[in-house]
């Protein structure tokens, strides 16, 4: 049985980022910001109710709000050992080295299957799930010529043009992420599918063990589709897909888009010929992905991977912040950058006004290459939401949709961006609100 946790961070601290990423409230963004202020997931947790007092989120309301015990984290390991999956670590090296240079890349990820396949390069392959017979037809030929490459092909295990890549290429060569649970199946016909990949290629997912996957889970698994290539191929989306979300956030990842073009009386090709416009590679081939594909691994070929804290390896010792005696400065230094590295915790907790370079921080990253006019849109509908979340104790989905003018899939990438940010949660399937 394989064990849960793999060395080169030490197992405790392993544990601790386990432990850190479950507590309520805390997001990729928070988690990453607390541990590389702080040096450990160890030193986050020893001082979290000062942590949450200096961040003005200790409040009679939230008092409650606590680390996940050592125990429940324990459970979750034997459940994922007994099911014969393992957890990757951010800040471990058995971490996709890739994935880890997202802004908001999943702290923690858990892996069924053969991890080796993380030593070669990816190919994303996304698309419509009602493809047309020449999409299927395109995707299967690309995703073919990817594993005669010695490419991985990386997809959602969705119906349509994800299930075509996947199954194009030998599992061995394939990578699905799940917007839920390593072990639950989506959809349901796609359990043959499943258990060959889990045989010989390789299943992520970014929810604890048993999570069915919602619908709030999917925007969040895109980033991770996108994030583990530097390439995202799209063969066929409507101008409302999800599969553009996908796009979206290769470029804040300062990734390659690609968009298979199409004739502009089919619905299905309106989404790639937008992103076309916008700039993405126009492909009419395998070859010309192939040739483009080979100069962006080429460029990340020897990118290692993120380190998150001062804890690099289970033989050190964490380097731990020390005082000075020197009129206290260093002291004080570190408080305005712990201050800094809050922000996004306690943002919601401040008047409306105070809060702009937050949404554009949120909407933009420093590699994205999205249109003034996307960044601006993403910035509104951010903003919008924060606003929203002043007043109300919680937003409904399905309202906001009803009640304005802002596309759905906008709409959930910006609830995912406030959720992975630590800013917002989810109370239930359709509503989010505040982290306060």
């Amino acid at each position: 049985m394989p064990d849960a946790l793999t060395p080169s961070l030490s197992y405790e601290e392993k544990i601790n980022r386990l432990r850190l990423f479950r507590t309520a409230y805390v997001g990729p963004v928070s988690f990453c910001e607390l541990i590389d202020e702080f040096g450990s997931a160890t030193q986050v947790l020893e001082g979290f109710d000062d942590i949450l007092g200096q961040a003005g989120l200790r409040t009679k309301q939230n008092r409650s709000i606590k680390p996940v015990s050592r125990a429940r984290v324990e459970k979750e390991i034997a459940a994922l050992n007994a099911y014969g999956a393992t957890f990757l670590v951010l800040g471990d090296a058995a971490y996709p080295a890739l994935l880890s240079h997202t802004s908001d890349a999943p702290p923690v990820l858990c892996a069924l299957g053969d991890q080796a396949v993380l030593d070669r390069p990816c190919l994303t392959i996304v698309g419509s799930r009602e493809p047309s017979i020449l999409g299927k037809r395109f995707a299967a030929d690309v995703a073919k010529t990817a594993h005669n490459h010695g490419y991985n092909v990386v997809s959602g295990m969705a119906k349509g043009i994800d299930t075509v890549a996947h199954e194009a290429t030998s599992p061995s060569h394939t990578i699905a992420v799940l917007a839920g649970g390593v072990d639950h199946i989506y959809p349901a016909s796609n359990e043959g599918l499943y258990h060959r990949i889990r045989r010989e290629g390789l299943i992520v997912a970014e929810q604890p063990i048993g999570t069915v996957a919602q619908a709030r889970h999917f925007p969040r698994r895109n980033r991770i589709i996108a994030g583990l290539s530097s390439l995202t191929l799209v063969v066929e989306a409507t101008n409302r897909s999800g599969t553009l979300i996908t796009a979206q956030y290769a470029v804040d990842q300062g990734r390659e888009v690609a968009a298979v073009p199409g004739s502009p009386y089919d619905a299905r090709s309106m989404g790639c010929n937008r992103l076309i416009r916008e700039g993405a590679h126009l492909v009419e081939s395998p070859d010309e992905i192939m040739a483009l594909l080979a100069k962006q691994v080429e460029s990340v070929m020897t990118l290692p991977a993120r380190v998150v804290g001062r804890v690099a390896t289970a033989q050190e010792a964490p380097e731990l912040p020390h005082s000075t005696d020197s009129g206290g400065h260093e002291l004080r230094e570190r408080e305005i950058r712990f201050r800094a590295s809050m922000a996004r915790m306690s943002a919601l907790n401040r008047p409306a006004a105070a809060t702009p370079n937050m949404s554009q921080a949120l909407a933009t990253s420093a590699e994205t290459r999205t249109t003034p006019a996307e960044q601006q849109k993403m910035l509104d509908t951010i903003a919008y939401l924060q606003q929203c979340l002043q007043s109300r104790d919680n937003l409904s989905f399905s309202r906001i949709c009803a009640q304005t003018s802002i596309e759905p899939q906008w709409l959930r990438m910006a609830m995912a961006r406030l959720e992975l940010a630590g800013m917002a949660v989810w109370v239930d399937p359709t509503r989010i609100a505040a982290s306060r």
